[in-house]
């Protein structure tokens, strides 16, 4: 049992180190843009901008060498995310966030997996089932917080506000948090 917690935290390690090089390189890369930006309209000189479009190249994953997205596998478009890791990133205990999806169709795509001997079923938001989804959540009177792509309702015309307690709110157009 030792062993398998033990294992269990080194892969959480490892996890957290993938993550923190992934945030390094999202802020070089919105600093890289950032510069470019300035350069751009500043026209400071050629030499700055090649060595800023160079940053920026070598900063965008090369998603080609690894094959196709899990999503993509399954027909589904980039900005899918697994119905448990979408509730993970906005502090929804998962299986409560895939019993409200079970009783409410359309608040997620399951995923048929015909040929599996377990783990028949996956379950998977596509963009556009996001915001409503935290919608739905907020209408059901849950709290959940903003992950770092939030607001993923940006398309839905509501702006996000937080709330004294530090919980995400959304506003409708009479500017009240909801």
């Amino acid at each position: 049992m030792s062993k398998r917690i033990g294992d269990l935290e080194g892969h959480l390690r490892l996890l957290k180190a993938q993550l923190q090089q992934e945030r390094e390189a999202r802020l070089t890369l919105e600093q890289a843009v950032a510069a470019l930006s300035t350069t751009i309209t500043g026209a400071e000189g050629n030499q700055n901008l090649s060595e800023l479009v160079r940053q920026l190249l070598t900063c965008i994953p090369r998603s080609s060498s690894r094959g196709p997205l899990p999503q993509e596998k399954r027909g589904y478009p980039p900005a899918t995310i697994r119905l448990v890791h979408f509730a993970t990133q906005h502090g929804i205990e998962p299986s409560t966030l895939r019993q409200h999806a079970e009783k409410t169709p359309g608040l997620a795509t399951i995923y048929e997996r015909p040929n599996a001997t377990t783990k028949k079923h996956e379950w998977w938001l596509l963009p556009e089932q996001q915001a409503p989804l935290l919608h739905y959540w907020q209408a059901q009177n849950k709290t959940w917080t903003p992950c770092p792509d939030c607001p993923h309702d940006r398309e839905a015309g509501t702006t996000d506000m937080l709330d004294e307690g530090g919980e995400m709110g959304k506003t409708g157009e009479g500017g009240a948090v909801a």
